[in-house]
């Protein structure tokens, strides 16, 4: 099966990615515009200190793909690719009210 996937991004990107390690022929296309969303959010990937509700599928979803980036990043180093970039670096808050400290 020959796959397209249009848009490089986070999720074409991952997608592909997933699909050739299973065999799968994959051709990505992408404009490669400057600014995209993931070249401007630098890899910023940090759910935990969102106002977010912390019970929606969609923080569930978040939170699953920041753990999961480590277990990525180790399968691509093990397929040749070792220079990804990332780098786990931690985060800041920065709140101006007392009560987002304790929501936080």
């Amino acid at each position: 099966m020959r796959t397209i996937i249009v848009g490089g991004g986070i999720a074409g990107s991952s997608v592909a990615y997933h699909l050739a390690a299973q065999g799968e022929n994959v051709t990505v296309i992408d404009a490669n515009h400057e600014g995209r969303a993931t070249d401007a959010g630098a890899g910023i990937i940090c759910p935990w200190i969102t106002k977010r509700n912390k019970n929606t599928m969609a923080y569930q979803l978040s939170t699953y793909g920041a753990r999961y980036y480590k277990r990525l990043q180790q399968s691509l180093e093990a397929t040749g690719f070792s220079d990804t970039s990332y780098r786990q670096v931690g985060s800041l808050g920065v709140f101006t009210e007392e009560q987002a400290v304790d929501d936080a």
